[in-house]
């Protein structure tokens, strides 16, 4: 009897627990599907008032003679806003040449921009701050060259490209880099790539799918074509945009999926599956990529809009602008987090548009630097979580490993990337002259020009990255650099100014080139190269009696500087490296000894890491006897 009492105790126990846990899920998906409605309904005002404001117009004449196919998302298809919310024009006329007054081809250049994608009641405060981006102004692209080109003290200022002058440097950046700012007008129809470039807000948001692609050459070759498919406007930007301009100088986009460029011509044909040629004819090597490439991550997974489209403020370099780092996402411990609610308009509004609706209730990831969110990176369950935004991904961003959190002990000013970064892209012995007689172009008149600045590069390299100092805040960080400006300037026949000119500077660079595994103690403390004495290796001779570490060079030393051609700093003689940034250094003198003293060691003892690291996290000197080495 007793027996049959407890049982029917425990069933309704079990019932009332059951039921109670059905209670608290159905609360919870009221709770959310509540939330759910309220960032939908916030969003959707945001959108429908931008939207009712544009769409104006009841009928366009437009589209009796375009009859436009589209995969355009809602809240830029013609059906919502009508043709000239973008390409202005003279919708009420039916005669072609009266319709097309004021008609304005390429929207997204910056030069119209306020006509178009940033009038006001469309995105008026990004497209202001796109024309301060950095991907516009290119401030650091100019306040280098005119350093390097001596024609300023130090390599600092806010500049504009667009407002640059003609200057020996000046001329240069006109006839070679001044292509890539996203305020160069688009005059031709096509996709972003290597070749084609610029057009402002198009150039990242335009894509161009098949059809629309093949309509270019009939619309090109036959007068009175008239196009069917308009390419479509997205959120989802795309990685090629980013690589038609980021495959040059420091060459990340390419660095990203494991290309190295060369000095070939063409693709051998006895080994062309490792070779790619890319639009412009250079062709590049296939290397190792990034890891988060071969996860399937675009840049944009990374890279926030405040980052890309800029924050409002004018900056001088490129690291004042980007506000993320590795430690955002790989964190140890509990990150810093924050709910929907507390989010800014524009981050909760690419969370709808991107429809994520379904992780408003979910905490966004904090970023250290800028104390923003990210719209895609979650703290959930003791994971962080990164969505993809251009797939129907998710990845889990790990935190650092054991052996990454001793390092950080013993070198608590060591950069992630200074041991993450597999190689990077290293160019030597650059020669730079000014030639008169040839044709040039002006990148930012779009002209053909005589006088020419010419350049002839010297080899490349995929290898590991040279360490240094960058100065934050008072404190030290190392991190990685690359040959930035090892070049010779001749210009003894520009016009005005005649000089010729070597320069020898390093440049920071974060070369996305990671990987999971980092690099081992002997790879940093034995290895020339990371010192900034150039490709080589150190040798173990006796001298007098006594050892000493000698440095065998891969490359000829310079006539003028006494430098192997690849060299940041001298083994024999030493001076401290310059860069192409006023808070950055080589090595001191006092770092070299203490990484060579660490070094040294190996010419005995083949130790791995992990023991290296066992060894090293300890008073080392300890086990040092007097048969061991230790350089002076």
């Amino acid at each position: 009897m007793a027996s049959k009492i407890v049982t029917k105790v425990l069933y309704i126990v079990f019932v009332v627990f059951l039921l109670s846990i059905l209670v608290y899920l159905f609360v919870q998906i009221v709770l959310s599907l509540k939330q759910r409605n309220e960032v939908e309904e916030f969003v959707l005002k945001l959108l429908n008032s931008k939207t009712q404001k544009v769409a104006t117009v009841v009928k366009e004449s437009c589209q009796s003679c375009h009859s436009i196919e589209t995969s355009f998302e809602q809240y830029h298809n013609p059906s919502t806003i009508g043709c000239i919310s973008c390409h202005l024009g003279n919708p009420n006329e039916s005669d072609k040449k009266l319709a097309h007054t004021g008609l304005v081809l390429f929207p997204g250049n910056l030069k119209v921009v306020e006509k178009t994608c940033g009038r006001s009641e469309c995105h008026k405060e990004i497209a202001l701050r796109v024309e301060k981006s950095l991907m516009n102004t290119m401030s650091g692209v100019v306040s280098v060259d005119k350093f390097v080109f001596g024609e300023i003290v130090k390599p600092v200022g806010k500049y504009k490209i667009s407002e640059i002058g003609n200057t020996p440097a000046e001329v240069h950046l006109r006839n070679l880099c001044a292509s890539c700012h996203l305020g160069k007008e688009k005059k031709e129809f096509g996709p972003i790539d290597e070749i084609s470039r610029g057009g402002g807000c198009s150039s990242c948001h335009l894509q161009y799918e098949h059809k629309s692609i093949v309509e270019i050459d009939s619309f090109k070759r036959l007068k009175n074509f008239v196009p069917k498919y308009h390419p479509r406007i997205s959120i989802h930007v795309e990685q090629i945009a980013c690589f038609g301009c980021h495959s040059r100088s420091g060459r990340i986009s390419t660095n990203y999926v494991g290309l190295m460029e060369t000095t070939l011509g063409e693709i051998p044909k006895s080994d062309s599956s490792q070779f790619v040629k890319i639009a412009d004819g250079r062709v590049f090597a296939k290397v190792q990529p990034d890891i988060h490439y071969t996860k399937g991550m675009t840049c944009i997974d990374c890279h926030t809009s405040r980052e890309i489209m800029g924050d409002g403020h004018l900056y001088e370099h490129k690291e004042q602008q980007i506000e993320i780092s590795c430690a955002d996402c790989h964190f140890d411990g509990t990150p810093k987090t924050t709910q929907f609610d507390s989010l800014d308009n524009e981050t909760k509004m690419i969370i709808y548009l991107r429809g994520w609706q379904s992780v408003t209730n979910k905490r966004f990831v904090v970023i250290s630097k800028s104390s923003k969110a990210f719209s895609n990176v979650l703290f959930d369950q003791g994971k962080v979580i990164v969505l993809s935004k251009s797939k129907n991904k998710a990845w889990q961003a790990m935190p650092p490993s054991r052996t990454c959190l001793t390092q950080r002990e013993m070198h608590p000013n060591l950069d992630c990337n200074a041991c993450h970064i597999q190689w990077v892209p290293r160019c030597v012995s650059c020669h730079t002259y000014y030639e008169p007689t040839a044709l040039g172009w002006d990148n930012l008149r779009d002209e053909e020009v005589s006088g020419c600045w010419m350049e002839k590069g010297g080899n490349f390299f995929a290898s590991k990255p040279t360490l240094g100092n960058l100065f934050r805040n008072g404190k030290s960080i190392i991190t990685t650099f690359i040959p930035g400006m090892i070049l010779t300037i001749d210009g003894k026949a520009f016009p005005q100014n005649s000089f010729a000119k070597r320069s020898r500077f390093f440049a920071p660079t974060f070369s996305h080139t990671i990987s999971k595994t980092a690099l081992g103690c002997k790879e940093c403390h034995l290895n020339p190269l990371v010192f900034g004495f150039g490709e080589g290796a150190f040798k173990l001779e006796k001298k007098g009696g006594r050892f000493q570490i000698v440095f065998q060079s891969n490359f000829e030393l310079d006539s003028i500087s006494g430098l192997p051609k690849d060299a940041w700093i001298g083994f024999e003689k030493f001076n401290l490296g310059h860069s192409t940034r006023t808070n950055a250094s080589s090595f001191n003198y006092r770092q070299i000894r203490n990484m060579l003293s660490v070094g040294s060691c190996y010419f005995c003892h083949n130790w791995d890491t992990k023991k290296s690291i066992d060894i090293f996290s300890k008073d080392y000197k300890k086990l040092v006897t007097k048969k061991c080495f230790l350089p002076k």
